[in-house]
């Protein structure tokens, strides 16, 4: 897996986030408050998925989420992951056109794969 990459997007932004990119899709998930300007999402209204998976030569966590347009993200660790997402989430949606009262939440989806040996047992 390539991090610090995005697949079909339309342009970068700038941000004030090390180690990611801005970018706005070409469609939206969810009816934005751009097209709808009575459409405001709430904590109760939607809930966020975000999937991690360990890129083990990178030796980072990489987040990316399809109901978040946008986000690709990494860190070495789950707790600087989570810090980043708690800053990231609300940006991307405030940049996506969505307009989000009171708290977002969010799911975060991790996947490790783990390898061990077999021990003999005589």
């Amino acid at each position: 897996m390539r991090t610090g990459f995005v697949g079909s997007a339309v342009g970068a932004m700038a941000s004030t986030h090390a180690n990611h990119v801005l970018t706005a899709p070409p469609t939206l998930a969810l009816e934005s408050s751009v097209s709808n300007p009575d459409r405001t999402l709430s904590a109760m209204n939607k809930l966020f998925f975000i999937r991690t998976e360990w890129d083990e030569e990178a030796a980072v966590w990489v987040a990316t989420s399809d109901d978040v347009p946008g986000l690709v993200t990494e860190a070495a660790t789950m707790e600087a992951l989570s810090d980043k997402l708690g800053d990231l989430v609300p940006e991307l949606l405030a940049l996506n056109g969505y307009a989000v009262a009171g708290e977002i939440a969010y799911e975060v989806l991790a996947r490790k794969l783990f390898i061990t040996r077999a021990v003999a047992i005589a």
